[in-house]
């Protein structure tokens, strides 16, 4: 990666610069089957599919997504550093992750579209991060054993285990994080689900408890739960401290009431450290 875009680089001071520099570089090709090959973040390329209307099109065309986001994920992750991205979507955040933790750090990324997982593979291995990056195809939740997950094939990323009219139904199997003995020592999770946050929260209970370092990315949407205060109230008695993600700000600190306040179908990223 040579000449590729430097992540150093990334910061809310430069971003328009930064901006203008990924989407110069943004490149794609048509590879028929509704899958395109897009270069993004100046960094990596990425297998896409052309029939979502919600997240391809700005890779296509602009080759980044969510950069405050972006920017912060960046500064969070450190070489060796074991990740783990719960609602991989095509890998955008996974490709970022694999980079920033380098060869000796591993990433777990959690995709049950099986389609979509096939493209998330396939990224990680044009990257050459396919060494250090296992793609799981399944949901994680409180319980384990099999759950039907809603797609909306224009809209991939929103898909949920939350039942949905007019979209397409797959059988995905479930299993709790804690079951999975190669997450017992990670150190940095995202955790963005569609509404089954609190439910894959709850099958985390041993890691934790554990008191190695972690820091969390959740996305909250208050709306979604039915106790915000009571699921918040868990995450602070379990020794987080509460931020969120301001667009320009980076990381911001906030309380359990400043989150409550804000509209309840909004989505918040929290960072939560322990």
């Amino acid at each position: 990666m040579k000449h590729a875009f430097k992540l150093s680089k990334l910061g809310a001071l430069r971003r328009g610069r930064n901006q203008l520099q990924i989407r110069a570089a943004c490149q794609n090709a048509y590879l028929g089957d509704h899958t395109s090959l897009a270069r993004v973040l100046g960094r990596y390329k990425m297998y896409l599919d052309t029939r979502d209307v919600a997240f391809t099109p700005h890779m296509l065309s602009d080759g980044y997504w969510e950069m405050a986001h972006t920017e912060v994920m960046a500064k969070l992750l450190k070489e060796g550093m074991k990740a783990v991205d719960l609602g991989a979507n095509l890998g955008y955040f996974t490709m970022l992750m694999s980079d920033c933790v380098g060869q000796r750090g591993a990433v777990h990324a959690f995709e049950p579209n099986p389609h979509i997982a096939k493209l998330l593979r396939n990224s990680a291995e044009v990257n050459g991060f396919a060494q250090r990056t296992t793609v799981h195809e399944m949901a994680l939740s409180d319980k384990d054993g099999e759950l039907d997950f809603y797609i909306d094939p224009t809209r991939p990323m929103n898909a949920t285990l939350t039942p949905m009219q007019d979209h397409d139904i797959v059988k995905v199997p479930t299993c709790r994080f804690d079951d999975i003995v190669e997450l017992e020592d990670c150190d940095f999770i995202k955790i963005d689900v569609e509404g089954a946050e609190q439910a894959v929260w709850a099958g985390m209970a041993r890691r934790l408890a554990n008191p190695r370092p972690l820091t969390v990315i959740l996305e909250f949407t208050g709306d979604r739960y039915p106790d915000a205060g009571a699921f918040l109230d868990v995450i602070e008695q379990q020794g987080f401290s509460l931020s969120f993600i301001h667009s320009w700000r980076g990381i911001v600190p906030t309380t359990r009431s400043e989150i409550l306040a804000r509209p309840g179908n909004v989505d918040q990223l929290l960072v939560l450290r322990k």
